[in-house]
């Protein structure tokens, strides 16, 4: 009864579970392990988080709740799920650089400002809980490219030209 308690308070638990998709080589057999040593990367398929970028003129048809599809760059859809955020300010720098015309990706720079991609237009940051869909036998692909595709309410042009004049308005009346 006693070993098995020994047993029981020196086994490697995780928090969360998840698939093991880095690992220390450092690691051996018999070492001993302090709580704070980080023996890898675990990522749990139930809560990833996504993040894209939108243009202004799509933010309207966009809300908190949102179903979307992420597709990466075989055209493939490797997770779904729903927008838990929108940023309310206008993002001014990107924090992927592979996103960007430089690395190939759709978001033009107007160069760099402080070290950082300046954006060149306008675009929101949207971050999305997503629930991946492994390939048989594969864990998914946790950090990849592509983008992300929502459902939204049908609405009409001039609904669409409205909001967008104002948008315009309110930005160029510095409020």
């Amino acid at each position: 009864e006693g070993l098995r308690k020994n047993m029981d308070a020196l086994a490697v638990r995780a928090r969360i579970s998840g698939i093991l998709t880095k690992w220390d080589e450092s690691v051996a057999p018999g070492m001993f392990l302090g709580a704070e040593f980080r023996l890898g990367q675990l990522v749990n398929h139930n809560a990833i988080q996504g993040v894209g970028y939108i243009r202004e003129g799509q933010t309207s048809s966009l809300a908190r709740g949102s179903r979307i599809r992420f597709q990466d760059c075989r055209g493939k859809i490797t997770a779904t799920g729903k927008v838990t955020g929108i940023s309310p300010v206008r993002t001014d720098h990107l924090e992927y650089p592979i996103l960007s015309a430089l690395g190939n990706g759709p978001i033009q720079i107007a160069g760099t400002e402080d070290g950082k991609l300046k954006i060149r237009g306008h675009y929101y940051r949207v971050v999305a809980e997503v629930t991946c869909q492994p390939e048989e036998g594969m864990p998914g692909q946790i950090s990849q490219s592509g983008q992300f595709l929502f459902w939204s309410e049908k609405r009409s042009h001039m609904q669409d030209l409205g909001n967008y004049l104002y948008r315009v308005l309110v930005r160029e009346s510095s409020f």
